[in-house]
């Protein structure tokens, strides 16, 4: 049988990868620069795949796109060498396709639905860290909502069926990544940037309470008469103890108002 390294196709993809390294060197073209990289780390992906025989979990998948990723590491690197020029695209580029890299690695190795958290919440991650980077706010918005509903797959998935009650639990569970997600955005700019903002507490308290009373409703569904006879004996029971806190509230309130108000002063005496 032909080695990897000299079969046709590899062949021919690192003959293309060199003269496009061997232009860029010659004319200084950025254009060249790309695929000479890209093209390189492609021919020595596909070639370890084809010398190592067995790779465990999904290995093989991983070393291509870490290769794939060290490319345009490479694009930046001898870009800067040779014009000095801080394209930053490149970073980007590499970054994700190595953290790419890392999660087709643990997707041998993790349950499906922790592996398909992991590949949404990445984009998430992604436009919130370039929020940060450059506070360019309409990018928060998209990041903390995918990472929300990121983070409730693994409960979607766990919710059992037949029970009757699984359209109540997934539009809570819903409706509260959605008021989790509202809360974040705020607080994340209120926090970085100091800015007021205050829209996305609107979208923040009707997911968390829609999501709360369907939650109850969903967990109600389920109980005897018995245990609803206990609730009420407890809600009867803790409602005075509910108006003490409000009145407290109200008179600290009331109590702060006076002592910010300054005294008027007396009139003149007029004779």
């Amino acid at each position: 049988s032909i080695p990897a390294p000299l079969e046709p196709g590899l062949l021919f993809l690192g003959a293309i990868a060199v003269a496009c390294l061997a232009g860029y060197v010659y004319t200084g073209r950025y254009g060249l620069l790309i695929p000479g990289c890209v093209l390189s780390s492609l021919w020595l992906g596909a070639t370890l795949i084809e010398l190592v025989p067995a790779w465990p979990g999904s290995l093989d998948g991983a070393t291509f796109f870490a290769l794939l990723g060290t490319s345009f590491f490479a694009i930046y690197l001898v870009d800067r060498a040779r014009t000095g020029r801080r394209r930053i695209w490149p970073i980007l580029v590499g970054v994700g396709l190595l953290v790419f890299a890392v999660l087709v690695a643990l997707s041998g190795f993790l349950p499906e639905v922790t592996v398909g958290s992991l590949f949404i919440v990445v984009p998430g991650l992604v436009l919130l860290a370039v929020y940060f980077w450059r506070r360019m706010y309409p990018l928060l918005i998209p990041a903390c909502y995918i990472i929300a509903f990121a983070l409730v797959i693994p409960m979607l998935e766990s919710i059992p069926e037949g029970t009757g009650v699984e359209v109540f639990q997934i539009l809570a569970i819903l409706l509260s990544a959605v008021g989790v997600g509202s809360l974040a955005i705020y607080l994340i700019d209120r926090l970085y940037t100091r800015a007021s903002n205050w829209w996305p507490l609107v979208p923040a308290l009707v997911g968390l309470v829609g999501g709360a009373l369907l939650g109850f409703a969903a967990w109600g569904m389920g109980l005897t008469a018995a245990q609803w006879e206990l609730i009420g004996v407890i809600a009867s029971s803790l409602w005075p103890l509910g108006l003490i806190v409000l009145g407290a509230w109200l008179v600290f309130r009331w109590a702060r108002r006076v002592r910010r108000t300054p005294e008027q002063p007396a009139p003149p005496d007029e004779g």
